[in-house]
């Protein structure tokens, strides 16, 4: 099984995790009268791998004017060398200077430029923010981009940017009542984009969060620390159809092993606050052969904290043996005993449902349901009520435990149509890393809803060897992306040799697109006249690293001295 992962995930190296996990995610760029201070968000979108920021470095480079024309008075540079880390899902705050502020971060995620009270830290006509890492390096071609938010025209280059006209306007940055008002990242979208930033108030984001989130001042419509430009966390209509009960492990095995709920949250913009929402579960009072089951017939479940665009949750009936890596945040333990059952594998409903601190029901919201029992007559004795269909078995031939997956285009999780085994799937031989949640023989995927789309969907993957120059030029296409980071190209001289990364820098990806995009990368470093095998991973907005296909470039040696593909001995596997 595979709790908390995706097929042939990964653990980043320590490069790759900088490339695709961090970004500027929300700007503060706004001063008001009072000279409030300026203030960037970095974000680090991994759920699972903390960012060092050891010999990071964060360039801030001022238009020379201001919107009206006049000089701009505060400085054009600012070199700000990092430090720390930033855990996994976590954000760190750089601040103009220090003041109030009620963000709750901890002092070692904020770092204080030093700035004094009537300095300014951004210019909010233009400016252009550049993330880099490895900075220690003398040799700047080791230098790594990490994440760039710009509005000004660097299309002549770098050599005179204060200068440059701008080619957007950045957000007024005051609502109708002169209150700051920050800018946040739209996830997957690039920061050099007018589209990518939105002002925070128009996000409809800031009555949802509890506690008020601030630096510099209690009117600030902002959240440091809080990050809704991941995925703008809401308890609106667009989430509520979101969320759905994704997998589910009914079966306990000879030890009473841990049983389990998935929820999965679909939109890939929009985050889940999951404060007051229930999850209920009736199970039938029967097992199977007819006998009276001996566990409680309802159990009500009280959620808490929030699911982000695209990720999952575990409601699991007690701690058991897991490999998951899924943070502590988005597993709720239920706390049974070791005797007891969470669900009754004959017969049960699991109703979810949002807003139940109202004492009034009909402000109640149904999110989802799945169900296999009668219901026609009413809920009013849903535990005696007969079975329409059968849940499957849930174990294999072996006696392994097997989780139900939800069908991704099927939103009546009453039928029985929307719901498999997790071996019938055909995922299972995507998993290469084994995890689990109950037992290690799990035949099962928390965390990763196969039933779901894949981030990438790939065409073509093709490496050729050019006659002219020698070089392996390798093309793919991808039909559609989800949340892509981008891309690696490794290679090996044996099948299944060691493969070693091509690529010194992420092939960036196209976030998120249904359009056809055709790719082509060079690889100047490979010797003539050797057989090679080609592999190509993508990377998640998450950091999540996938093995999409493996390719092999096999040919002939030319009168020349040079290897020429032939295409018929090309072949290609799923990994």
């Amino acid at each position: 099984s595979s709790p908390g992962y995706y097929p042939d995930l990964m653990v980043l190296s320590e490069n790759d995790a900088i490339v695709v996990a961090v970004s500027i995610s929300e700007i503060m760029y706004a001063s008001g009268d009072s000279h409030l201070a300026q203030w960037i968000e970095l974000k680090n979108a991994s759920e699972t791998i903390e960012a060092d920021l050891s010999n990071w470095k964060l360039w801030v480079t001022n238009h020379s004017e201001t919107a009206d024309g006049g000089m701009y008075d505060g400085k054009l540079e600012h070199e700000i060398n990092l430090g720390g880390s930033i855990p996994p899902g976590q954000t760190f705050l750089i601040v103009a200077y220090s003041g109030k502020n009620g963000t709750g971060l901890p002092n070692h995620s904020v770092l204080d430029v030093g700035l004094s009270r009537d300095e300014t830290l951004l210019n909010p006509h233009g400016f252009e923010l550049y993330l880099e890492a490895n900075t220690h390096q003398t040799d700047h071609n080791y230098h790594i981009p990490v994440d760039v938010a710009n509005n000004m025209d660097l299309s002549s280059g770098r050599s005179q940017i204060s200068f440059m006209p701008t080619l957007w306007t950045l957000p007024e940055g005051y609502d109708a009542d002169g209150n700051r008002v920050s800018v946040v990242r739209k996830s997957g979208v690039d920061g050099e984009s007018a589209a990518a930033w939105v002002l925070y108030n128009t996000s409809g984001q800031a009555n949802n969060i509890g506690t008020p989130t601030y630096y510099g001042h209690d009117s600030d419509v902002s959240g440091p620390g809080h990050y809704p430009g991941s995925g703008l966390i809401s308890s609106d209509d667009d989430v509520y159809s979101g969320v759905i009960i994704s997998e589910i492990m009914y079966a306990t095995g000879k030890g009473n092993l841990p049983q389990w709920i998935e929820l999965k949250n679909r939109s890939e913009t929009v985050g889940a606050d999951m404060r007051n929402w229930t999850l209920w579960v009736t199970n039938h009072s029967e097992n199977a052969d007819g006998s009276t089951y001996a566990g409680e017939l309802e159990h009500e479940i009280h959620l808490d904290g929030s699911l982000p665009p695209g990720q999952t949750f575990l409601i699991v009936a007690r701690n058991g043996r897991n490999t998951t890596r899924l943070p502590s945040h988005r597993v709720h333990n239920f706390d049974l005993s070791h005797s007891e059952t969470l669900l009754n594998p004959h017969g049960f409903e699991l109703y979810l449902e949002a807003n139940t601190h109202e004492t009034d029901h009909k402000y109640h919201i149904k999110v989802d349901v799945a169900n296999n029992m009668d219901l026609s007559s009413g809920r009013s004795q849903i535990s005696v009520m007969p079975t329409l269909w059968t849940w499957p078995k849930g174990y294999d031939a072996a006696g392994n435990r097997v989780s139900i997956i939800r069908k991704s285009r099927i939103d009546d999780g009453e039928s029985a149509q929307a719901w498999q085994l997790y071996n019938m799937s055909g995922q299972i031989n995507r998993i290469s890393t084994l995890t689990y949640y109950g037992h290690n023989s799990d035949i099962s995927s928390p965390g990763h809803s196969p039933g779901g789309a894949l981030p990438v969907e790939l065409s073509k993957f093709r490496p050729e060897r050019r006659k002219d120059t020698g070089e392996v030029v390798i093309r793919w296409i991808t039909e559609s992306e989800l949340n892509n980071a981008g891309f690696n190209i490794l290679r090996s001289e044996t099948k299944n040799g060691d493969f070693t990364k091509v690529n010194t820098r992420l092939i960036a990806g196209q976030g998120t697109t249904s359009e056809r995009t055709v790719y082509e990368f060079f690889d100047k470093t490979a010797k003539p006249n050797v057989i090679y095998y080609y592999q190509i991973q993508d990377v998640s907005l998450e950091g999540q690293v996938q093995t999409l296909r493996t390719s092999r470039l096999k040919g002939h040696i030319t009168a020349a001295g040079k290897m020429t593909t032939i295409w018929a001995d090309i072949k290609t596997s799923d990994n």
